[in-house]
């Protein structure tokens, strides 16, 4: 086999599918860090990022602003992190797997063992990949400082925001119907808020750890009361 023949071999069959997986991990981490971080974020932060300037805090202060702004920006972080599980599925593991076929037959095993166990190895690494730095690590780094993450990856939540607006939009409207053929209420946005009680065991909670003053605890307890 001639150098140049060997050369793109290596490329096509090792180069390329290492920097595949890399990508699509890295994407996946991207998507998760985004939906976690919103998710997590206080809009009064984002608007006080605003107002410094920072970039990428208006755009957020916009999703928090619009109807179903959050409800759109989680949809569009979980297809992006749907896809890239899905890329990894069919294009990682078989790549992976197929590095393994040779070295498991080298050491006896029959073309149908080595592939069986090499589809297993492979596929647990792929899964290590992809629970480990495209699941968990973004997710912690997202909650540690998730207005200053959703900020970070706004740029990249706002192009695809665009690139996926119809498909989120086709997806929302099956849902709902889907949900209204099965006679399954909307979602309602006010869940979410706090109610008095709820409020107080979180007073009462960030007082025990240290979080909030006895003063202020007394101020809004009072509150409270009235």
């Amino acid at each position: 086999m001639s150098l140049p023949v060997l050369g793109v071999n290596l490329v096509t069959g090792v180069v390329l599918p290492i920097v595949a997986v890399i990508a699509l991990v890295a994407v996946n981490g991207v998507f998760v860090a985004a939906e976690f971080s919103l998710v997590a974020s206080r809009r009064s932060r984002i608007n006080a990022l605003a107002n410094e300037g920072t970039r990428g805090a208006r755009w957020l202060l916009g999703v928090f602003d619009r109807p179903a702004g959050k409800d759109s920006y989680i949809a569009v972080a979980q297809l992006g992190i749907t896809l890239a599980s899905i890329g990894l599925g069919m294009y990682g593991e078989p790549a992976i797997a197929h590095w393994l076929y040779d070295p498991f037959e080298s050491l006896g095993l029959s073309e149908t063992a080595a592939h069986t166990v090499g589809f297993v190895v492979a596929l647990s690494i792929i899964t290590y990949l992809h629970v480990v730095l495209g699941e968990m690590i973004p997710k912690a780094l997202a909650l540690s400082q998730p207005e200053d993450t959703s900020v970070r990856v706004s740029r990249v939540m706002r192009t695809f925001s665009l690139l996926f607006r119809p498909a989120v939009a086709f997806l929302n409207w099956m849902a709902l119907s889907l949900m209204r053929l099965l006679r399954i209420p909307e979602p309602d946005t006010t869940l979410s808020l706090y109610s008095s009680e709820e409020l107080a065991i979180v007073t009462a909670e960030s007082a025990d750890g240290g979080v909030l003053p006895e003063l202020q605890r007394e101020i809004i307890h009072n509150i409270f009361e009235l």
